[in-house]
């Protein structure tokens, strides 16, 4: 939490950049094994503003990656579907930036 607090104010910038509606952090330790670093996002694109979306997702999650200087797992709002994963990620999701936030929850 503490990168993402003190690049909090970057993150924000790339959201508006990449047409972000919403971004929330969780605990990814349940769902991916591997590093250490690893950070798990939850992204809401405003559907209004897709450039070409598939681009626009992968050069978000590259710029993030970088931001951070970690592995990051990326999942979009509508994607997850499967219940017991949708559980673990709402027990533990912290707002970064978006509809619920106008400073930090984190």
């Amino acid at each position: 939490m503490r990168d993402i607090e003190s690049n909090l104010s970057s993150i924000k910038k790339l959201c508006l950049k990449h047409h972000v509606e919403a971004l929330f952090t969780f605990d990814i330790t349940g769902l991916v094994e591997g590093s250490p670093c690893a950070m798990g996002f939850l992204v809401q694109f405003d559907p209004q503003a897709e450039p070409t979306y598939v681009d626009n997702y992968y050069a978000f999650r590259s710029a993030l990656r970088s931001l951070l200087s970690c592995e990051i797992e990326l999942l979009e709002e509508h994607s997850v579907n499967n219940p017991f994963v949708r559980k673990m990620i709402d027990a533990s999701k912290t707002s970064v930036y978006g509809q619920q936030d106008e400073g930090m929850a984190v």
